[in-house]
């Protein structure tokens, strides 16, 4: 018996022995965690200034501290140091210095306007694409807020059309992140807003203008005019007459959008000088006949109805001289040499990419002439 106790206590410690290696290796202290291997990737590094951030904190614009050509849709992080704070998206270039980005991933430190940092920017990936998908409307109105406050004009050409075909280049496979990296700052339940509605509200523009509102009816500040009609001469030998006429005129507009403020209807103020040339005979007696040249300046104020009709007032003076006669008489002459009120309505309508047609109806003058706008 006491052999038999003593095998079966020699057995247990062998049995110890032998199993002893295996169980230390399976403690979790033990256990080696190997990362996964990021894909490889052909990156650009760059520095950068933060001009300003939208309302919402969207929308950032940037500007490089040395050209580089950047290309929209393309994707970069940013990084103070080898801390990230935020990865963004490229939305708008404004020439190889100036771009507009949306965020598109936070990190608990988030750039901050008038701060520098260092951009690392993807050039390829596996599935790299070329353009940015559609903004939303509320992201458009706020981008384009940020442009007005720093005067920028929205003057790239690839993202005015990119509603055409970016559902053909879809967005990029998310490259896993590192454990390295901190967690991404995650809003809570309690830290969102409760009045989403009156957020939207301070997010738009406090200008009545849209996008549609930039575009002119009336872009063009010169009017040379050209036409024939007849003019008004009132003198004592006759009462009141008109006489067929040619004139030439040049007119320069002073202001746009005086008075109306509607997108429909478009004003303007312009200051508009020429001359009538005209002649006159048998007015004293038979045979006389004079030659004249009648100065006229006017200012006129306009309201384009679209891009193609527009009617017009003005007011001024005008004034006539002789400059050439035969068989007059100094008191014909003189009566000639009149001063009168330029004052009259009418209308312009295009009859070419710069060419309108234009009437006037006044107490000056009646006529049909050309107008070159440029």
């Amino acid at each position: 018996m006491r052999r038999l106790l003593g095998c079966i206590l020699i057995l247990g410690v062998a049995l110890a022995e032998n199993l002893l290696p295996f169980t230390e290796t399976l403690k979790p202290e033990k256990l080696t965690v190997v990362e996964p291997e990021l894909p490889a990737i052909i990156a650009e590094t760059f520095q950068a200034h933060v001009l300003d951030v939208s309302k919402q904190s969207r929308f950032y614009m940037l500007e490089l501290l040395e050209s580089m050509n950047p290309q929209t849709g393309r994707i970069f992080l940013a990084k103070d140091g080898s801390d990230p704070l935020a990865a963004f998206r490229i939305v708008r270039t404004y020439g190889p210095r100036k771009i507009a980005v949306k965020k598109i991933h936070d990190y608990p430190q988030a750039p901050k306007k008038d701060m520098t940092f260092l951009g690392v920017l993807k050039i390829s990936d596996i599935t790299p694409t070329k353009m940015v998908k559609a903004l939303a409307s509320d992201e458009e109105l706020e981008l384009l807020e940020l442009e007005r406050k720093l005067n920028i004009r929205p003057d790239d050409p690839e993202l005015d059309h990119y509603d055409h075909w970016h559902m053909a280049h879809p967005e990029p496979t998310p490259v896993p992140k590192k454990e390295t990296l901190p967690p991404p700052a995650v809003e809570t339940p309690k830290e969102k807003s409760s009045e989403p509605e009156k957020e939207d509200e301070e997010d738009t523009f406090n200008q009545p203008e849209t996008i549609e509102d930039i575009k002119h009816f009336d872009p063009y500040k010169h009017w040379v005019t050209v036409g024939f009609g007849f003019v008004n001469n009132t003198t004592r030998a006759v009462s009141s007459a008109y006489f067929s006429s040619g004139n030439l005129r040049y007119g320069l507009t002073l202001r746009q959008n005086v008075f109306i403020t509607n997108p429909q209807f478009q004003d303007s103020i312009a200051l508009e000088v020429g001359a009538y040339f005209y002649k006159a005979a048998n007015l004293m007696m038979s045979g006389d006949a004079y030659t004249l040249m009648a100065g006229i300046g006017t200012l006129r104020y306009t309201v384009m109805t679209s891009e193609n009709f527009g009617i017009f007032g003005y007011a001024g003076g005008l004034t006539n001289f002789v400059v050439q006669n035969s068989l007059s008489s100094a008191s014909a002459s003189a009566a000639l040499s009149s001063t009168g009120m330029a004052l009259g309505v009418g209308f312009l309508t295009r009859i070419g990419p710069s060419w309108f047609l234009r009437a006037d109806l006044g107490l000056d003058a009646l006529g049909a002439s050309i107008v070159l706008r440029f």
